[in-house]
């Protein structure tokens, strides 16, 4: 009876006024331990509800602190106690407060591996439980994203900055890494001077060797040159990194190269020829002759002369007749004197060298042997390559008798260099500068006749290819730079001129040359008679000039447009990049991958229509999705054996699956060795 009574208190107790007493005791206030109640306001007991408070997601950066609430819930009256499985090295977590925080490493994200990982996820396993049940808890999983963050890369170099002309000039570039402390890394020097080498040290992938040998017409007017470089080393993810080092390089002064005889013998008409050419790279020399003769009248003309502009030393050729003489003089050694000036400083003809030609007269009017010089016109400059043999026809003989012997010979600045046998000169030039050599043929008379020649030696690395740029090296020509084994890049307004020219095989105009102004229709058809094969790799192929414009309509080149023309909509990721078999791979096929980070036309390449082609052309790319095959490159040979080559994307901007990721520098190489057909 009691116990009833008791009940119906209680009841009574909470119909009416309520209950402010919790029976199941206090509600947890400890933060990341809470409590779940449900209904609180009608004092019913709480289901035993476990839940975890948490983002699913947390991202974090290397080397960066990242951090979040992780908190439990359990139900009345036990406590939550929170558990984290997997925790990194470097992350804490506060079970009084619910703070979690994670500093990541570096080498969280282990790129020297992997480089083409960007981020790494790493699971956490929550688990929540009560203090007061130990059967029931639930988990949840919380992945942390981290991203790689490229630590500091340094380059360090050593070696001479300041040179005199004619020295070399030798650094050595460390590539530092923390991140690929083994590299591989590739380094180039932007705005360096032609003829600078970069080449990885033997055994090391992350030191280079560099090498710069400036010739005396580098600096100029007896003043100091400086060259800012710019060293950019690429990663293997891509990135790159750029340092600025100036090099000094001091004038020397030379005197002028001369090339005229020392002695000759002809009979009462002497004329004979003078050239002088300025190795400091400055002027056109001045060549005076002298009037003062014991008999008879001596003149000087000028044949001809150049100021150096197109690239090549300014020289200067003098022909001098001495003339009006006598039967009675036959017989007599006469001096001519002659003296030679360049610039000792800037706008003086101080710096001079005087020389004779001792003329002698002889009674015996034979003529003089001829050296037919119609291969090699006076006063032409040639060039060649360190190590290159060169052969030229060179035809002398007697003029009254070409059946008549005629001895043949050599005198040179470079030992063994040239010869010449049966009517052929070989010069097969040793080291790099001025090559000059005089050839002089003698009649079996003893009359002479002299002829001097010049060349200009390129050092032996001399690349066969090269790629004009824009006025500042751009990421599209440094990465399809990468692609061939031997290219120089070359500044489409500073130096296009006729030695950075000489000797190349192969020419690629990119997007970022073809942009430009100075890549006009004159230097297109220049580059297009130049070399052997030119490479057009570019989304703005449909914008050629002149002579390559007119040759496309000769091939039954027809442009189409954009992709985006032919088929609307376009998805690149949908079509096949199919290469030629003919180029000697294994003409993959690939998903195209035109993802346009060079230049963002490549999204959107030049396309053709190769339906009428001539037989002299083939095609090299195509992109196809079933029932397409629309042609985006081709190339086409003259008779003469010139190719031209037409891509309407940047060879760069493919992007493929790691594993065919050296297609297209392959590719590259294959086609520019003339193997592929």
């Amino acid at each position: 009876m009691k116990s009833l009574i008791l009940v119906l208190s209680l009841i009574a107790c909470l119909a009416l006024t309520g209950c402010k007493q919790n029976p199941y005791g206090d509600v947890s206030s400890i933060p990341g331990q809470k409590v779940v109640t449900e209904n609180p306001e009608n004092n019913h007991q709480a289901p035993k509800v476990f839940s975890i408070e948490a983002p699913d997601v947390l991202e974090c950066n290397e080397s960066a602190t990242c951090g979040t609430t992780i908190l439990g819930h359990v139900p009345n009256p036990g406590n939550a106690i929170v558990q984290i499985k997997g925790l990194p090295s470097g992350a804490t977590y506060d079970a009084s407060t619910g703070a979690f925080s994670y500093t990541p490493d570096f080498d969280v994200v282990d790129v020297s591996k992997h480089p083409e990982q960007s981020m790494v996820n790493i699971p956490l396993t929550v688990t929540v439980r009560s203090s007061a049940d130990s059967i029931n808890e639930t988990s949840r999983i919380i992945t942390l994203i981290v991203k790689n963050k490229m630590q500091p890369v340094d380059l360090v170099f050593s070696g001479t900055d300041n040179v005199k002309e004619g020295e070399t000039l030798e650094q050595t570039v460390e590539v530092k890494s923390n991140d690929f402390p083994q590299g591989p890394f590739s380094l180039s020097a932007i705005n360096a001077p032609v003829g600078t080498e970069v080449k990885p040290m033997s055994g090391s992938s992350t030191l280079f060797k560099v090498r710069f040998t400036p010739g005396f017409s580098f600096a100029l007017n007896n003043k100091p040159k400086s060259v800012k470089i710019s060293y950019i080393a690429s990663l293997p993810v891509g990135q790159s990194i750029a340092k600025d080092v100036t090099w000094t390089v001091d004038d020397v002064r030379q005197v002028p190269a001369i090339s005229a005889p020392e002695n000759i013998t002809q009979g009462l008409d002497v004329n004979f020829s003078i050239r002088a050419e300025d190795l400091n790279g400055e002027v056109s020399p001045k060549i005076t002759v002298s009037s003062v003769v014991p008999f008879g009248r001596i003149s000087s003309t000028t044949v001809t002369e150049t100021t150096g502009q197109s690239g090549t030393l300014p020289s200067k050729v003098v022909n001098v007749r001495w003339d009006q003489l006598k039967t009675s003089q036959l017989g007599t050694s006469t001096p001519i004197n002659y003296e030679v000036c360049v610039q000792k400083g800037s706008g003086s003809y101080t710096f001079c060298t005087q020389k004779i030609v001792m003329v002698t007269l002889k009674a015996d009017l034979h003529p003089t042997p001829k050296i037919d010089r119609v291969n090699w016109k006076l006063g032409d400059l040639k060039f060649l390559k360190a190590g290159s043999p060169f052969t030229i026809g060179m035809p002398i003989f007697d003029v009254e008798d070409q059946k008549m012997p005629v001895d043949v010979k050599i005198n040179s600045n470079q030992a063994n260099a040239v010869s010449w046998s049966n009517g052929v000169l070989t010069i097969n030039p040793i080291a790099e500068g001025i090559l000059q050599f005089g050839i002089q043929a003698e009649s079996i008379f003893g009359q002479k006749m002299n002829e001097d020649f010049v060349v200009e030696v390129l050092p032996s690395t001399w690349a066969k290819t090269v790629m004009f740029t824009s006025d500042s090296v751009q990421s599209e020509s440094l990465e399809t730079a990468k692609l061939t084994s031997s290219v120089e890049l070359l500044s489409t307004k500073f130096q296009v001129f006729d030695r950075n020219l000489a000797l190349r095989e192969s020419c690629v105009f990119t997007t970022e040359a073809l942009g430009l102004a100075k890549a006009d229709e004159s230097l297109q058809n220049k580059m297009y008679q130049k070399v052997s094969s030119l490479i057009v790799s570019s989304s703005l192929a449909n914008n050629l000039k002149g002579k390559i414009q007119d040759d496309l309509k000769t091939f039954g080149i027809k442009v189409l447009g954009r992709l985006s023309s032919q088929l609307s909509h376009a998805d690149l990721s949908s079509l096949t990049l199919v290469v030629d078999s003919r180029s000697s791979l294994e003409s993959p096929k690939v998903p195209a991958g035109l993802k346009g980070t060079l230049t963002s036309e490549s999204m959107d390449p030049v396309v053709f229509d190769l339906s009428r082609m001539s037989s002299n052309c083939v095609a090299l790319f195509n992109l196809q999705k079933p029932a397409v095959s629309l042609a985006v490159g081709f190339t086409c040979k003259h008779n003469d054996g010139k190719s031209l080559t037409v891509l309407g994307f940047e060879l760069a901007d493919v992007l493929l699956n790691q594993s065919d990721s050296n297609l297209m520098g392959k590719w590259m190489n294959v086609f520019l060795t003339g193997k592929a057909n």
